[in-house]
């Protein structure tokens, strides 16, 4: 099996392991959800300064951030939003379910309504009808809109079924790798990899465009029977060799794209992964050549790991040149302590064997968790370089962030999250983040509740121009009331 994870690595060799996040804050109030508890969660904003507006606009866009704000509560078969202007509810709406039905509540409903699959169609059959006698549409747009529903339908199923595993025939796949399996050598290690940790064995394997086409062949046919991937396909703006391809078409020519995928492997591809004395990889590479159409790509990726006295630290590097030494790398390291996690990523543009920054990002962690406490600050910074002009555009996230097991079992957590651009020393604006686990909310499940799926036609456009009219009418009524007075006073002034 260790070897098995170890080729695998080297397959993959971009995933770098998850570092040190167990005891972070967002894992202890995710742990909270986890375990059931219901999850309160509150969003403020503080505005900043925002770059090229005039002083009398920018205090307007600062007073409209700083009066928004969103709740929301999450729980079994439940989850309540609300948006908040000034600190009071503007816009509200909840939804659950029991049983087969399905319940809303909203103060644009002014009230809660019920619905069960069928009611759901009824309630939107007598809707569709009521825009065509409102000559708001035409019988041509109700055709449109019914099917466009049937995909949402068919999308929302497919996104929320998950993927049963132990239906997916993985025989193929399996025997392809026991094939694979077997090209693999173990050895001990004659000259110690540079820049790694120790190695106590090394473990060797050569790969071929054949076994590459296998590899994907299987992959390919194993993905077809997935509805996610089908799904995904569907969604797609697919296109294949320069034309746009149905997502049938394509899934049609997935095994001929896995024979132009393994046709452009030339020679071999080595592997080799070399282990410790725990058998944990410790550094590989894999260099390979493509040939693509009238070009020779050369291909190299490698992993080390090495202890330091800090930590340890991790450092992947892809790099890809065609024959006048142009192409792409892609590199990544980091360093992992107790207090501390860095990583720094990088994708560059090669020119003339050349690297120039196109992308970078790096990520700077400062920890103290523990079991009933835990905070942390990360710092993100991004660059990303115009390669023709070599200007620059930034960005800066500083968050801070702390959780705490109260008396009672849940957990409090609080993240302050500051946004910088274009290096600008002062916040564009500031996210706050409150969650609360183990208070629930009420239940908007009730027998009261009006079900327009069993009225007639005249029924629902009764309720509509009375209830719901009225409902509204007075939430439009409380949003203006609760804009800022600059908001206001704009408007009057128009």
């Amino acid at each position: 099996m260790k070897k098995f994870t170890a080729v695998l690595l080297a397959l993959l060799m971009m995933a770098l392991p998850v570092l040190g996040m167990a005891a972070s804050p967002a894992e202890m109030i995710e742990g909270a959800a986890a375990a059931g508890q219901p999850i309160h969660t509150a969003v403020t904003f503080d505005a900043g300064t925002i770059p090229g507006l005039d002083a009398e606009t920018a205090a307007i866009f600062n007073d409209v951030i700083d009066a928004l704000g969103f709740t929301t509560d999450t729980q079994e078969n439940q989850t309540n939003f609300a948006m908040q202007l000034s600190g009071k509810d503007v816009l509200t709406l909840a939804w659950a379910t029991e049983g087969e039905d399905t319940y809303i509540n909203s103060n644009l409903l002014g009230g809660t309504i019920a619905f069960n699959a069928t009611e759901g169609d009824v309630i939107i059959d007598h809707l569709l009808k009521m825009a065509v006698d409102a000559d708001m549409f035409t019988e041509s747009d109700v055709a449109e809109v019914k099917q466009l529903i049937e995909q949402l339908k068919t999308e929302m199923n497919t996104q929320v079924e998950a993927i049963d595993l132990e239906n997916i025939d993985m025989t193929a796949l399996l025997t392809v790798v026991e094939e694979l399996m077997e090209k693999v050598t173990t050895g001990e290690v004659t000259q110690q990899p540079k820049n790694s940790d120790p190695a106590a064995t090394v473990i060797t394997m050569k790969l071929t465009g054949e076994d590459i086409t296998k590899v994907y062949k299987v992959i390919f046919d194993v993905m077809k029977n997935v509805p996610q991937f089908t799904q995904a396909l569907e969604s797609a703006d697919l296109t294949m060799n320069g034309e746009k391809v149905s997502a049938d078409e394509m899934i049609a020519k997935l095994p001929e794209l896995a024979d132009q995928i393994g046709a452009m492997v030339q020679g071999e591809i080595p592997v080799e992964i070399y282990l410790d004395e725990a058998g944990e990889p410790v550094y590989g590479i894999m260099p390979m050549t493509m040939q693509a159409e009238d070009e020779t790509i050369t291909m190299d990726m490698d992993f080390a790991r090495r202890t330091v006295n800090e930590g340890v630290t991790y450092a992947v590097t892809i790099r890809a040149e065609d024959a006048k030494d142009e192409g792409v790398s892609i590199t990544a390291d980091v360093l992992e302590t107790e207090a501390l996690t860095t990583t720094n990523v990088g994708i560059a543009s090669i020119k003339n064997g050349v690297s120039e920054p196109v992308i970078t990002v790096s990520v700077l962690l400062n920890k103290n968790y523990g079991e009933t406490e835990s905070e942390e600050n990360m710092i993100v910074d991004v660059v990303v370089t115009d390669s023709d002009s070599g200007e620059e555009i930034s960005f800066k996230i500083d968050m801070d962030s702390e959780a705490e097991v109260l008396a009672d079992g849940g957990v409090l957590y609080e993240a302050e999250m500051d946004l910088y651009i274009l290096g600008m020393e002062e916040e564009l604006f500031t996210i706050e983040v409150d969650q609360l686990s183990g208070k629930a909310v009420d239940s908007i499940v009730t027998a009261d509740a009006v079900r327009p799926g069993t009225m007639t036609e005249d029924e629902v456009a009764e309720y509509v121009s009375g209830d719901v009219m009225d409902a509204l009418l007075n939430a439009l009524m409380g949003l203006v009331q609760n804009l800022p007075a600059s908001v206001l006073s704009l408007i009057m002034e128009m």
